[in-house]
């Protein structure tokens, strides 16, 4: 969804192949060039190739696409993946147009599309006529639902942290989408580097047969709780171990006096 390397855009390419590197051990990818395969894709963010405030240049994206190395639209059996990216206004070619009944349409894009509407948001839903649309960039969780025609959102909720026994009840469920409404989902980021305290992972299952989407979010635990209680943890040890320094020093003059 964007942003797999904090700062990848301005890392030089010994830095960048050493953050590829530690992404691939985190998320056990194979090792080999290019990452993408046929059921793991990958979308460009602005810090992986700059565009929210650096300009982006050909070289950083020739250069994403040769590690990562992701088809624009990839199609399994009954479901259409279209990937576009806002940030230098492309998208691929619709050489086979369907209609929604026969395949289930869903975009993909770094930057949200209906939350804000533009000409490119235009351009690729009266091209494509996606039904569901994931995004991530605002590192939140949202649901837009938008009508085509007016470019109007008739519906906004957020998916809100639960814990894992209230999981059933913090899901998202879709059925097909009437022909002129579009639902957007914002996916919230799994990195605590990107300055948010509420991170997770999104998953979606997909159901051809009844032409619907389930999702949901597993949130992770607050990265700076953590780090704050490892900090309190050394401070004591620090203590504990300056009095054990005290305690031993006082027993030995004592034993010299004796």
């Amino acid at each position: 969804m964007g942003d797999l390397m904090d700062e990848g855009s301005l890392a030089d390419q010994i830095t960048f192949e050493r953050y590829l590197y530690r992404f691939c051990r985190i998320f056990f990818l194979k090792n080999t060039i290019p990452l993408a395969s046929k059921n793991v894709f990958f979308l460009p963010g602005d810090n992986d190739i700059g565009g929210d405030e650096e300009i982006v240049i050909r070289e950083k994206i020739d250069r994403f696409h040769l590690y990562f190395g992701s088809s624009e639209v990839i199609k399994n059996e009954q479901i259409e993946y279209v990937m576009v990216n806002q940030l230098i206004d492309s998208m691929p070619l619709n050489i086979n147009p369907t209609n929604r009944t026969n395949t289930m349409k869903i975009m993909f894009s770094h930057i949200p599309l209906t939350s804000k509407w533009t000409k490119f948001t235009d351009k690729v839903l009266n091209e494509f006529k996606s039904e569901f649309i994931f995004s991530a960039h605002d590192h939140s969780s949202y649901n837009f639902i938008s009508n085509f025609n007016n470019r109007k959102q008739t519906y906004v909720q957020r998916l809100r942290r639960n814990s894992f026994s209230q999981i059933s009840s913090a899901q998202w469920r879709f059925g097909q989408q009437p022909p002129n409404i579009v639902s957007e989902i914002i996916v919230p980021t799994c990195s605590y580097r990107m300055g948010s305290n509420k991170i997770g992972y999104g998953v979606l299952i997909i159901d051809t047969f009844r032409h619907s989407v389930t999702y949901t979010i597993l949130w992770l635990p607050s990265r700076f709780f953590g780090l704050y209680v490892y900090f309190y943890v050394l401070i004591l040890c620090v203590i504990l171990y300056l009095l054990h320094l005290v305690t031993r020093s006082s027993n030995t003059i004592m034993y010299r006096v004796m």
